[in-house]
């Protein structure tokens, strides 16, 4: 019994002490906690594909390099881009300073989760923009899970858009991680 109450007590400090935690981690990892509303604001108008919003957030300073708090705590706003898939997002938070291979707290990255997704005009265009195509996300490559969705064709959908990015990852040198898939 007393182990369960120190780990619920140990949760709960954790949970308490994200905020701080995630202070003394943003500037290792280079990841931006400028103005936390404002930073708020971006990541929602990158999810609702608001361009327009997400320019004058830019314009008025807000950092492209804008770590997510909720609900994907840790993100970073051009996986979130990258995710959704908006080629014309991507353009323009790469345009304003996102940096390419940028690492959320977790590892991930836009081209991984570009290839995750299937959005196969994204990954051209960070490969374009010099993403390393090598770069993994908990041992697994772009290229393992671009592969895995052409394996797997019904639990991913888009089986043409996953075949182009298998080879735009090929032909710009990837390699698989260390994934068993």
């Amino acid at each position: 019994m007393r182990w369960i109450i120190l780990g619920s007590s140990l949760a709960l400090m954790v949970w308490l002490s994200w905020p701080r935690l995630i202070r003394h981690v943003a500037p290792i990892t280079g990841i931006a906690l400028d103005d936390r509303p404002r930073s708020d604001l971006l990541i929602k108008a990158i999810m609702a594909d608001d361009i327009s919003g997400v320019r004058k957030l830019l314009d008025a300073g807000v950092s492209p390099n804008s770590c997510v708090r909720e609900p994907d705590g840790g993100r970073l706003t051009l996986e979130k881009a990258a995710e959704g898939g908006d080629v014309a997002m991507v353009r323009l938070l790469l345009d304003r300073g996102a940096e390419v291979n940028g690492e959320d707290l977790w590892g991930g990255t836009a081209i991984v989760d570009a290839s995750v997704r299937g959005n196969a005009d994204v990954v051209k265009l960070l490969i374009d923009r010099g993403a390393d195509v090598n770069i993994d996300d908990d041992d697994t490559s772009a290229l393992d899970y671009a592969e895995y969705a052409v394996r797997n064709p019904a639990e991913r959908g888009k089986p043409s858009q996953f075949k182009r990015i298998v080879r735009m990852l090929r032909n710009a040198g990837a390699r698989h991680g260390f994934s068993l898939w």
